[in-house]
């Protein structure tokens, strides 16, 4: 019904999307995280409800994923992002600029997994975080690089204050 009537208000229309809203709050998206230990990230029917949900979703997760203190729950929101393929990279990128340092981690790190979205920027941004959990992410998303490291980034990496960044930047 929605899809014959693009682009037209009907009241099918207005309810579904009203549905859909209400589907994408941090609340329902939460439940959902929960029945994920009776579901496979990969499941069908699964993708299919975050499509139709859409990037607000993603984002949702993303945010849910960044205060999630149970380590098992943050895994099983981690692997359905990464189930999630492509369509997680422009909202993950936009979380990158987040102040706090474990969600510019998980971005990197569910970047790296995903395998797209290390921009020459991306990588310089995680290269140059003020925290050291963050630039050790950021060096292992180095061979994902599709491209050469600008001088000043190697240069960068090599000189880190902080020896396991460096350390792991040398032996990459």
């Amino acid at each position: 019904e929605i899809a014959a009537t693009a682009g037209t208000a009907t009241p099918v229309r207005a309810a579904a999307e009203r549905c859909l809203e209400a589907l994408r709050q941090g609340d329902t998206l939460t439940v959902l995280v929960d029945s994920l230990a009776d579901v496979s990230p990969a499941d069908a029917a699964l993708q299919q409800l975050i499509e139709v949900l859409g990037p607000p979703a993603i984002r949702q997760f993303l945010l849910i994923l960044g205060e999630e203190t149970v380590l098992s729950r943050r895994r099983r929101i981690f692997d359905l992002l990464v189930a999630l393929g492509p369509k997680v990279v422009p909202p993950a990128v936009d979380l990158l600029a987040d102040q706090r340092w474990y969600m510019a981690r998980n971005v990197l790190s569910l970047l790296h997994r995903v395998g797209e979205g290390i921009t020459p920027e991306v990588l310089r941004r995680g290269l140059t975080h003020a925290d050291e959990r963050v630039r050790l992410e950021a060096v292992k998303c180095i061979p994902d690089f599709r491209g050469t490291l600008p001088v000043e980034v190697v240069y960068g990496l090599v000189n880190d204050p902080e020896a396991p960044p460096a350390e792991a930047a040398v032996a990459d």
